[in-house]
C-alpha cells in the first residue's frame, strides 16, 4: 500500500485542486453560487417579517397590514425554495461532471502505464482509489463546497443582521461560540488520522477480496475456505474498528456545537427578557433574534459535517495525488526515453535484432537474461526453448514493448526500441500470453479487440479456422454472440488460448509472439494449429516460446535458454542430434506422449 509522505492540507492541497477542476464548469458553478447567495439572503426575511408582524400586532395592526406582511414573507420563502433547487441542480450536477472527468482522465493515464507500474500498485488499491477515494473528492466538489458556502453566508447574514438590529444582544448570545474554532480544529485533526486509517484498511480489504475471488478455484481446491474467511474477518474487523474511531471523532463535534448553541440561546433569552422588561427591546426584535439564533445552530452543527467531508476529501486527495505523482514520474521517464520513431510499416516484416541483452527487474534482483544475442530475419520462424524460469516470457515482454528494454539491446530495422514510444513498438507485435486473458464480452467483441478498427462484425472465419476454434464454435450457444464470463470462465483453458490466438491473428501485426500459447491443448491439436498457421504467417515473422518441443519442428531455428543465457542454438533436428539439454527434454516428452497414447 502506497502512502503519501506529506500530510494533505485542505488549504494547500484540496482547494487549489478543486478550483482547477471547477474551471471548465465555472459558469455553471457560478450560477449555483449566485442562487445560493440570494436564497440564503431571502431566508433571513422570514424572521425579519415575523418580528415586524409581532411588533405591529402589539401596536394595533389590522388584518390588512398583517396579511400584507404574511404575503411578503410567503413570497420570499417561495423564491428561496426555487433558488434552493437551482443551487443544488447546478452545483451537484457540476460535481458529477467533474467526477467523470477525473475518473476518465485517471483511467486513460493508467491505460498508458507499462506492466512494471502495476507491479508496485495492486489492483485492489487502484480500484479503491478510482471508486471510494474519488467519491470522497466528489463529495467535496459538490455537497461539501455547497454547504460550506451556504453555511458561511448564513452565518454572515444572520450575525450581520443581529448586530444591525441590536449589537449588544447579539454579542451576549454569540459569546459562547468563540470556543467553536478550537473544537473544530481538534476534531479535524482526529478525523484526518481516522480517515487515513480507514482508507488504508479499505485498500487492504479490496486487495484481499480481489485475490480471493480471482483465485477461488485454488481456495476451494486446497480447502482453505475457513482460513480465507478468518482472514476476511480480521481485515473487515480492522476496518470496522477504524470506522468506529472515526465516528467517535466526528460525533464528538456535533454534541459540542449543540451544547454551545444551547448555552448561547439561554444567554440570549435571559438578556433579551431583561431588556424587554426594561422596555429597551421590543418583543418582535427578541423574537427575530431568537429565530435567527435558533436557525444559526443548524449551520453550525452542519460545519461539523462539512468539516468531516472536507477532511475525508483531503485524505483521499492525498492518496490520489500520490498515485498521480507516480504516474507523472512514469510518463516523464517514458517521454525522456521515447526520442525516436520507427519507420512506417512496409509489406515485408522488419528485421529484429537482440544484441547482448541483459535484464533484471530491480538492481537487487538476480539477472533474468544475460548477454543474449540473436536475429529474427524477416518472415522467419524462431523458437525459444528452455525450462521454467529460463527467461522466455521476460524476453517476449521486452521484445514486444510491454517492458522497456535496456538501451542498445533490441533493434527493429536498426532502430533501438529503448528509444521508441512503447505504444509505437507494441503496434508492430501481436503477443499471445499463456493465460489467454479474455474480457467479459461477446466472442465477437473479444476478437474485434485485435482489429485496428475494433469492428465486431468484421469477418472472423480465417482467424478462427487458423486457431482451430471454429470446431468449437457450433457447440457454443449463440456462437460469436455468446457472452463470456469473467476472464472467459465459461470456456476451457484450451479454448481460451485458441480464442486469444485468433484475436492476435486479427491484429495482422508484422511479428507474432506466442508465449507458450498452446500449453493447454493436446499435441495433436497443437500440430494442427501450427499447420493452419502457415498461410497466415506469410509476410510475418514468428517468435514462439514453448515448453512443448514438438512445436519447434515448424521453426527455422531454435534458441535454448538456460538460466537466462543461450545454451544451444540450431534447428530442431540438429539439437536432437547433439544430445544436449534439448535432446534429453525431447526424448522425455516423446516418451510421455507415447505412454499417454497407449
Amino acid at each position: 500500500m502506497s502512502t503519501s509522505g506529506a500530510k494533505p492540507s485542505i488549504r494547500r492541497d484540496l482547494f487549489p485542486y478543486l478550483f482547477a477542476q471547477m474551471r471548465p464548469y465555472r459558469l455553471q458553478v457560478a450560477v449555483g453560487i449566485l442562487a445560493t447567495a440570494i436564497s440564503v439572503g431571502l431566508d433571513q426575511l422570514t424572521p425579519h417579517f415575523v418580528g415586524i408582524l409581532i411588533d405591529g400586532l402589539r401596536s394595533g395592526w389590522g388584518v390588512q397590514e398583517s396579511l400584507r406582511t404574511i404575503a411578503m414573507m410567503l413570497l420570499a420563502a417561495m423564491f428561496a425554495a426555487g433558488l434552493l433547487w437551482a443551487q443544488r441542480y447546478y452545483v451537484i450536477r457540476g460535481s458529477r461532471a467533474m467526477e467523470h472527468d477525473i475518473r476518465q482522465r485517471l483511467f486513460e493515464r493508467l491505460q498508458a502505464m507499462p506492466p512494471a507500474f502495476f507491479d508496485k500498485r495492486p489492483t485492489g488499491e487502484l480500484m479503491t482509489l478510482a471508486s471510494s477515494d474519488l467519491d470522497r473528492v466528489r463529495d467535496v466538489l459538490g455537497p461539501a463546497i455547497l454547504h460550506l458556502f451556504r453555511t458561511i453566508l448564513f452565518i454572515v447574514y444572520a450575525v450581520g443582521y443581529l448586530l444591525w438590529r441590536d449589537w449588544e444582544l447579539a454579542l451576549w448570545g454569540l459569546a459562547p461560540l468563540v470556543f467553536m474554532p478550537f473544537l473544530a480544529n481538534r476534531a479535524m485533526m482526529a478525523m484526518h488520522a481516522a480517515y487515513a486509517r480507514i482508507q488504508g484498511h479499505l485498500t487492504d480489504l479490496s486487495n484481499f477480496t480481489h485475490d480471493a475471488i480471482a483465485g477461488i478455484g485454488v481456495v476451494k481446491g486446497y480447502g482453505r475456505e475457513t482460513t480465507f474467511a478468518q482472514r476476511m474477518d480480521g481485515l473487515s474487523d480492522a476496518l470496522r474498528k477504524a470506522t468506529a474511531r472515526s465516528a467517535w471523532a466526528t460525533g464528538a463535534l456535533w454534541p459540542a456545537v449543540t451544547a454551545l448553541g444551547g448555552v448561547g440561546m439561554a444567554v440570549l433569552l435571559w438578556r433579551g427578557a431583561v431588556r424587554v422588561h426594561d422596555e429597551t427591546l421590543t418583543v418582535g426584535t427578541l423574537a427575530t433574534a431568537t429565530m435567527l439564533f435558533f436557525r444559526l445552530q443548524w449551520p453550525l452543527i452542519g460545519l461539523g459535517w462539512v468539516s468531516s467531508m472536507l477532511q475525508r476529501g483531503a485524505t483521499s486527495l492525498g492518496r490520489l495525488q500520490d498515485l498521480e505523482k507516480d504516474i507523472e514520474n512514469w510518463e516523464r521517464s517514458e517521454s525522456e526515453l521515447s526520442l525516436e520513431h520507427l519507420p512506417p510499416p512496409r509489406a515485408t516484416p522488419p528485421l529484429l535484432e537482440v544484441r547482448r541483452l541483459s535484464f533484471r527487474y530491480a538492481p537487487d534482483r538476480p539477472w533474468v537474461l544475460r548477454d543474449l544475442s540473436f536475429t529474427l530475419e524477416p518472415g522467419q520462424g524462431l523458437g525459444i526453448a528452455g525450462g521454467p524460469g529460463s527467461g522466455k516470457t521476460t524476453l517476449l515482454h521486452l521484445v514486444s514493448g510491454l517492458r522497456r528494454p535496456p538501451p542498445a539491446s533490441i533493434f527493429l530495422d536498426g532502430q533501438d526500441l529503448s528509444r521508441v514510444p512503447a505504444a509505437e513498438a507494441a503496434a508492430r507485435f501481436a503477443l499471445v500470453p499463456q493465460d489467454g486473458f479474455l474480457f467479459s464480452a461477446t466472442i465477437a467483441e473479444n476478437l474485434a479487440m485485435g482489429r485496428p478498427d475494433g469492428a465486431p462484425d468484421h469477418p472472423s472465419d480465417p482467424w478462427l479456422a487458423a486457431s482451430c476454434f471454429d470446431q468449437d464454435l457450433p457447440q457454443i450457444p449463440q456462437g460469436l454472440q455468446a457472452v463470456l464470463g469473467e476472464r472467459g470462465i465459461n470456456l476451457s483453458g484450451g479454448q481460451r488460448q485458441r480464442l486469444a490466438l485468433a484475436r492476435a491473428l486479427a491484429k495482422e501485426a508484422s511479428i507474432l509472439l506466442l508465449d507458450d500459447t498452446l500449453s493447454a491443448v493436446d499435441a495433436q491439436t497443437e500440430t494442427r494449429i501450427l499447420e493452419r498457421l502457415a498461410p497466415h504467417l506469410a509476410g510475418r515473422s514468428l517468435l514462439l516460446a514453448s515448453h512443448r518441443y514438438s512445436a519447434f519442428r515448424f521453426a527455422a531455428r531454435v534458441l535454448v535458454l538456460e538460466n537466462g543465457q543461450l545454451a544451444e542454438e540450431g534447428t530442431h533436428e540438429d539439437l536432437i542430434a547433439r544430445g544436449g539439454y534439448y535432446a534429453r527434454a525431447w526424448q522425455l516428452q516423446s516418451l510421455e506422449e507415447e505412454i499417454a497414447s497407449a
